[in-house]
């Protein structure tokens, strides 16, 4: 009994840690609403702009009246309740609490005074509510926008020789130039940039895993052997020395003044917001953009093209995305340094990750890149 036991538990297939679970969740979850978005009616497409119509189409009506009903409240709330407290988010208010004489019950009455505390409270809340119809806005336009474009690229590139990696190096280049393009014509704040950008990468890699159902993703994210997670620390704790002592080297040909004055011209950083932004780039965006170059421009790729192709395209579109962020920054010898720089870094993370099969060692050692960075920034802004 014991022995059979033993045996059903050796042949069941081994629980996945926690963060492929979470992101597993997320992009079946992700993935469902695209399809259901791209395959459905015309009912299901009119329910992304006007939330119930499809309920009603279907006989659901009570389900869809009360999905039109909360659309009515959002729409009403965010201009009327909630954005005269976001408007004041930056001074919490500038209207102090007194007492004035009212003439007409000749008594001493509280003013119309701003209170903090509600300000703060309804003007997080509404901008949390904004932020959500936002990005879901942009991932419904990008949604269509890609699926229109994979659609394409997939019946042009149906008979080509390595025809879903050619598909998937297409998207690729497309998101990069998109992301230039929002660089450098639009010039939007950090905030906007970084909400577009996470929005672009979910969009791109949702479509091509729904129009290649076996493109396994999700392999990313297979669990890290503590070795080569030890390994990755201590290549990190070189990359980070390395970078350092770069900086330190050529510190007599970088202006980090004018460096300052571009980011809090063009994306709002300065000294003041420099901390939190510090802390997104080394952990949140290192992951964005290794789940983008590593994981869907590498890891998914060389199993459609040759793995050195794939290498080759993943490091280049990781040097060009950096190009326009940079393109001011450096006289031009040093602005060609950093990108066979970068170009080199790509392929030295690609070939990290085509030792371990996931993401996760290439992230960390890319974290600590940016602990480097981030460590010059707070130089620059004069914060140490």
């Amino acid at each position: 009994m014991e022995q059979s036991k033993a045996i059903k538990q050796a042949a069941a297939p081994a629980k996945r840690p926690g963060i492929i679970r979470f992101f597993a969740s997320m992009g079946q979850y992700i993935a469902g609403v695209g399809r259901d978005f791209m395959q459905g009616d015309l009912w299901v497409k009119l329910s992304a702009l006007l939330w119930g119509s499809s309920c009603v189409a279907r006989g659901q009506y009570v389900k869809g009246v009360l999905l039109t009903v909360l659309e009515a409240l959002f729409a009403y709330f965010i201009p009327v309740v909630f954005w005269p407290s976001m408007s004041k988010l930056g001074t919490l208010g500038t209207v102090q609490q007194q007492r004035v004489y009212n003439p007409e019950t000749r008594q001493n009455e509280f003013n119309d005074y701003d209170n903090s505390f509600l300000i703060m409270l309804f003007g997080v809340i509404g901008c949390v509510l904004l932020l959500t119809a936002v990005v879901c806005a942009l991932l419904l336009v990008l949604l269509c926008l890609v699926g229109l474009l994979f659609y394409v690229s997939r019946r042009a590139l149906a008979h080509a020789p390595y025809g879903s990696g050619l598909q998937s190096i297409t998207f690729m280049i497309l998101g990069c130039l998109f992301i230039c393009f929002i660089e450098v014509g639009y010039r939007p704040p950090y905030l906007i940039k970084s909400i577009c950008k996470i929005t672009l990468f979910v969009a791109c890699i949702t479509m091509f895993q729904l129009c290649n159902p076996k493109a396994r993703m999700l392999d990313m994210f297979q669990r890290p052997k503590p070795k080569q997670l030890l390994l990755a620390l201590l290549a990190g704790v070189g990359v980070y020395a390395l970078i350092l002592g770069s900086f330190f080297c050529f510190r007599s040909h970088i202006d980090l003044s004018q460096i300052a004055l571009s980011l809090t011209q063009d994306s709002s950083i300065s000294e003041h917001n420099f901390l939190f932004v510090s802390l997104y780039i080394s952990f949140f965006n290192s992951l964005l953009e290794e789940i983008f170059f590593r994981g869907f421009a590498f890891l998914s790729l060389r199993r459609e093209v040759p793995q050195g192709i794939a290498a080759c395209v993943s490091a280049l579109a990781f040097s060009l995305y950096h190009f326009v962020i940079m393109a001011s920054w450096f006289k031009l010898w040093i602005f060609v340094l950093l990108l066979v720089s970068l170009f080199v870094a790509g392929l030295f993370f690609n070939w990290v990750d085509s030792r371990s099969d996931n993401i996760y060692n290439s992230w960390l050692i890319h974290m600590f890149a940016n602990f480097s960075i981030n460590t010059v920034g707070f130089l620059m802004f004069g914060m140490v």
